[in-house]
C-alpha cells in the first residue's frame, strides 16, 4: 500500500516498497522509500528481496514485514474456475508464506499481528466488482438462473458500501501505528465493519453469524 510506505517513511523508517510495474516504482520512489520489484508468487523476486535486506549497505535491521498483497473475486464456488482458485491462493496465502520463510527465519522474538481488513477504498476493492460481473457473463443458463441476480445485487451493495468505507489514507495511518507499536495486540480490525464483526464472531455461533453478516 503506497500510503503506508509514505507514512512509515515520514516517521524516519527506510521502506522497501514492493511494486509490480516500472511506472509504480517511479510513482512511489521518494526519500526513504526504495521500490523493489516484487510479485510474491515469483520465487526469484522474493529471493532478491531477501538478499537486499541481508546485504543492506548500512547494515540496517529488518523491523517489520507488512504482508498486504491480495486479490478478491466474489463468486459462487462452482462458477469460479480452478485456475482462478489457484491464483487466489497463490497470492493470498502461499505467496505470503514464501515471504515469511525468506525474511523471518528466526524462531524467537517475532511479534505476529493480524490486521483483519473490512471495507477500505483501494484499487483491489474497486476491481472486485467488475471482475465478478465479468465472470458472471460467462456463466451457463443454469448458473445464471441460480446466481445472476445474487451476484448483481452483491456487487451493487459492495460498490455502495465502498463509497462510505475507510479511505486508504486512514487505513495507512492505522497500519503504520500498529507496525510501530512496541507491544501491539494480536489482532486488529480495519474499518467499521471489521470492528463490528470481530467481537460478534467470538460471541455468536457460526450459523447465526452466517445469517447476521449478510443482513
Amino acid at each position: 500500500m503506497p500510503r503506508s510506505a509514505r507514512e512509515l517513511a515520514a516517521r524516519g523508517y527506510h521502506v522497501l516498497a514492493g511494486v509490480r510495474r516500472d511506472e509504480d516504482a517511479d510513482a512511489i520512489r521518494a526519500e526513504r522509500i526504495e521500490p523493489v520489484m516484487l510479485d510474491i508468487t515469483i520465487g526469484k523476486h522474493v529471493e532478491a528481496l531477501a538478499a537486499r535486506v541481508a546485504l543492506d549497505p548500512q547494515a540496517r535491521l529488518l523491523r517489520a514485514v507488512i504482508n498486504n498483497a491480495g486479490i478478491e473475486i466474489n463468486a459462487p464456488i462452482e462458477v469460479l474456475p480452478l485456475d482462478t482458485w489457484r491464483e487466489q491462493f497463490e497470492v493470498n496465502l502461499f505467496g505470503h508464506i514464501r515471504v515469511i520463510q525468506a525474511l523471518l527465519p528466526a524462531s524467537q522474538g517475532i511479534q505476529v499481528v493480524i490486521v483483519q481488513s473490512g471495507g477500505v477504498k483501494t484499487p483491489m476493492a474497486a476491481k472486485s466488482g467488475p471482475l465478478s460481473l465479468k465472470l458472471a457473463l460467462g456463466m451457463n443458463r443454469e448458473h445464471t438462473r441460480l446466481y445472476g441476480a445474487l451476484i448483481s445485487s452483491t456487487v451493487s451493495f459492495l460498490s455502495s458500501f465502498l463509497q462510505r468505507a475507510m479511505t486508504a489514507d486512514q487505513a495507512a495511518k492505522k497500519i503504520t501505528k500498529i507496525a510501530t507499536t512496541k507491544r501491539p495486540r494480536t489482532r486488529y480490525g480495519l474499518g467499521t465493519d471489521a470492528a463490528f464483526t470481530l467481537p460478534m464472531a467470538r460471541l455468536l455461533p457460526a450459523r447465526l453469524m452466517d445469517r447476521v453478516v449478510p443482513r
